[in-house]
């Protein structure tokens, strides 16, 4: 068991908590920048420091074993404190450092309401000193770093919002139903499409965030496939074998290049985008200030 606690066993905690919300050693490793073997080693590492089986590892797939679910709770708690010991010593200090992290969802970037780039140059100039670590996950994903305090705060979708978090609307999000070139409705009178003679084909759906579409039109043949990634989407409406709902910003590239079509402007459906918070804790400065920039600059827009 780990008697006096070191900086190498602080980065031996940071790769394993890593390895264990990857769930592999393999999906680890892009995320960690060293080689499997390297990470092999380090785990049995912080194995022989404490004494305890971690973790099975082999043929049969990556588990936790109950000392490592308990382990990882721990430094989890321990990165924390740490991060909030860094952050409540530089506001004694009345200093801007630390580091500020922050999750976006996938493919944002070319919405016209969207002003990241904006708010973080703005940013950099009022906190030069801080480090910035952006991420992208799927909503998600998103929301469960926000909730374990690995992200500060996030900005994506969300179908169903947790108790425990604060919801923010930036901006709206518009969405059309669009077929690809190769689609049978590519050459149909959209007109005269009914949502009835739409069921018959098959839709890609936004997967866990579809129920959050409920009431804005009436339900697809969503059993073919589905995903919460904005990129995958594409690709499936790009095929010609799906029907699909895409931002509309984001597929005006291939509505120009007529690759893609809006099947029935009627049909359109909108989700906010929104700013994500845990609702106890108290945000530290670098964070909070970030949060303001980014309140003030998206209420102009």
């Amino acid at each position: 068991m780990l008697g006096q606690l070191h900086d190498s066993d602080i980065k031996l905690l940071r790769v394993f908590s890593v390895i264990a919300k990857y769930g592999s050693f393999h999906a680890a490793q892009v995320e960690l920048n060293i080689s499997q073997a390297s990470i092999s080693t380090q785990v049995k590492h912080l194995e022989t420091r404490l004494g305890r089986r971690l973790c099975h590892r082999g043929r049969a797939g990556f588990e936790l074993t109950d000392e490592g679910r308990s382990l990882l709770m721990c430094a989890e708690k321990l990165f924390i404190a740490i991060d909030d010991f860094r952050n409540n010593l530089a506001e004694e200090f009345n200093e801007l450092k630390g580091e500020l992290q922050l999750g976006v969802i996938d493919n944002l970037i070319n919405h016209p309401q969207w002003q990241l780039a904006l708010v973080l140059s703005k940013y950099s100039k009022i906190a030069p000193s801080v480090s910035i670590k952006l991420q992208v996950y799927t909503p998600k994903e998103l929301e469960s770093r926000v909730l374990d305090s690995s992200l500060q705060f996030a900005v994506c979708s969300s179908a169903n919002k947790l108790a425990t978090l604060n919801y923010q609307t930036l901006f709206e999000e518009n969405q059309q139903l669009y077929c690809g070139k190769q689609h049978p409705l590519f050459n149909a009178n959209n007109i005269a499409l009914s949502t009835e003679q739409l069921q018959n084909y098959d839709y890609f759906n936004w997967d866990y965030l579809e129920p959050f579409f409920i009431g804005q039109h009436k339900p697809f043949n969503s059993n073919k496939g589905g995903s919460a990634s904005v990129e995958a989407v594409a690709y499936a409406i790009l095929s010609g074998q799906y029907l699909g709902y895409l931002p509309e910003y984001y597929a005006q590239q291939w509505v120009n290049s007529g690759q893609l079509k809006v099947i029935h402007k009627d049909l359109k459906r909108s989700m906010p985008i929104m700013l994500v918070t845990k609702k106890i804790g108290k945000q530290a400065n670098i964070s909070s200030l970030f949060i303001k920039e980014l309140l003030a600059t998206h209420s102009a827009v």
